[in-house]
């Protein structure tokens, strides 16, 4: 009997990168729920320890063709074949723009259930996938099955996942096949870049403020982000925030917004919704500032302060 699999796709990119090494660690934790496998599939041309650097995360099986030029259909023909060959339970994808292309055509190819923007994934009683996301304008969770199909497919938005290595795992690396470049069935007239404005790096940052409709204003935020400097922070927001132009949107944190995987986390005036606290998942220290002592924020909190946003900038002030 064959074995069951969950497989993760690599992205276009020359290295493994964290969103990847994530997607493994998650995938490996469910195949240990299973008693299944970790099969990762890889683009050509990585150097042999790359491939082998999956296989301490938790990889049982690391696949990559010898050869070929990347793209997104030759790419798509591979995994497709990789997949026909093995008993596949998920298919776990970045949520990149390439990771999401390819998901896409693959659901499409081989009539597969495709859950975009996951942010958990687990068994129900029955050893059925499912996945979780946001719904209704990101107002409720969703946990959502994959009821006529074999193969449930997801793409995951990054730090939603703790890194874990596997301690003592060992796997294997085959190299085998090639890609085959594909007539494309169109041409390109013209090509135009686009300016992409969300380019704020937050994975540098171990330590954030986050300011939430509590701060009422942009000056009350710009003595948060003083403060958050001279700590060694990095000053984010949460959507209503950045509706009320307290903070720019490429700086929110939550399910609309970017993940952040904070050792230390400082919330001013921030109300504590789910569809914010998904973006702050793993948080090791939470400390929460709000003059509301029944704040949902404090439910997830480490060290709760039950005081005027002011006063406590004031204070810290003083003391930094």
């Amino acid at each position: 009997m064959t074995e069951e699999q969950i497989l993760v796709v690599c992205d276009n990119i020359a290295e493994p990168e964290n969103h990847i090494l994530q997607l493994i660690s998650k995938a490996s934790e469910l195949a240990a729920q299973n008693e299944c496998e970790v099969c990762v599939i890889c683009p050509p041309n990585w150097k042999y320890e790359e491939y082998q650097k999956l296989t301490r995360y938790g990889a049982d099986e690391v696949i990559a063709p010898e050869s070929g030029k990347m793209q997104i259909r030759s790419y798509c023909d591979y995994i497709a074949k990789v997949i026909g060959e093995k008993k596949v339970l998920a298919v776990l994808y970045p949520a990149t723009s390439f990771g999401k292309s390819v998901a896409a055509r693959l659901s499409v190819r081989l009539g597969a259930g495709l859950t975009a923007d996951c942010v958990e994934i687990g068994y129900d009683e029955q050893g059925k996938i499912w996945v979780q996301r946001t719904a209704m304008n990101d107002s409720v969770l969703a946990r959502i099955k994959c009821i006529n199909c074999d193969i449930s497919m997801c793409t995951i938005k990054a730090d939603v996942f703790q890194i874990r290595k596997a301690e003592g795992h060992s796997g294997k690396v085959i190299i085998e096949g090639k890609l085959t470049e594909s007539i494309l069935p169109y041409s390109i007239i013209e090509s135009i870049k686009k300016n992409n404005e969300d380019t704020v790096d937050l994975n540098q940052y171990k330590k954030f403020f986050c300011v939430g409709r509590g701060v009422k204003n942009a000056e009350t935020c710009e003595r948060i982000r003083n403060i958050a400097k001279k700590c060694g922070a990095c000053i984010v927001g949460t959507r209503a925030a950045v509706e009320d132009n307290i903070i720019d949107k490429a700086y929110q944190v939550g399910q609309s917004g970017k993940n952040i995987l904070p050792e230390l986390y400082v919330s001013f005036g921030v109300s504590g919704a789910s569809q914010h606290m998904v973006g702050i998942k793993g948080g090791y220290t939470i400390i929460a500032v709000n003059s509301d002592e029944n704040a949902r924020i404090f439910d997830y909190s480490d060290y709760k302060i039950v005081a005027d946003v002011n006063d406590i900038i004031e204070q810290m002030e003083k003391l930094i």
